[in-house]
């Protein structure tokens, strides 16, 4: 038997329902929308040239990661990982390093649209950091 602890189901984070996060968020967040005929309209050669521009994006973001760091657990074991993300937290793509951490991403980023949406606010420019392990950052 399990017995919850007291409070965290403010923690609880999934699933999350992009669409019910945008509305919840969408009049504090000025968010884009994309239509189905707009995904439609995107022909098969744009789709791949976008899809390998991304992923050219993140390989080059780990390299720059490997060569900025001084820590062998990111140097030669990689463990690291990172995600180019939609506006309200769906991966677009991930990194191919450990693969394992970009499985929390997700929350950390719909824990702050739920959360700093409203108070302080969030506006261009804006960035936020999490390690709590809680929303979905620091996982270790």
């Amino acid at each position: 038997m399990t017995a919850p602890i007291p409070g965290s189901e403010v923690f609880s984070s999934r699933p999350v329902d992009p669409e019910a996060l945008s509305r919840a968020v969408g009049a504090k967040v000025p968010l884009h929308t994309v239509t189905q005929e707009q995904i439609d309209a995107v022909d098969p050669l744009t789709y791949e040239v976008i899809r390998h521009r991304l992923w050219s994006v993140t390989d080059e973001m780990g390299e720059a990661l490997k060569r900025m760091s001084g820590s062998p657990i990111v140097t030669d074991a990689n463990d690291f990982d990172f995600a180019v993300s939609d506006e309200v937290g769906q991966e677009v793509q991930v990194g191919l390093y450990n693969t394992m951490l970009v499985g929390a991403v997700d929350l950390a980023i719909y824990w702050t649209l739920q959360n700093r949406s409203d108070n302080p606010g969030i506006v261009e420019g804006d960035m936020f950091l999490c390690n709590d392990p809680w929303v979905g950052g620091g996982l270790h």
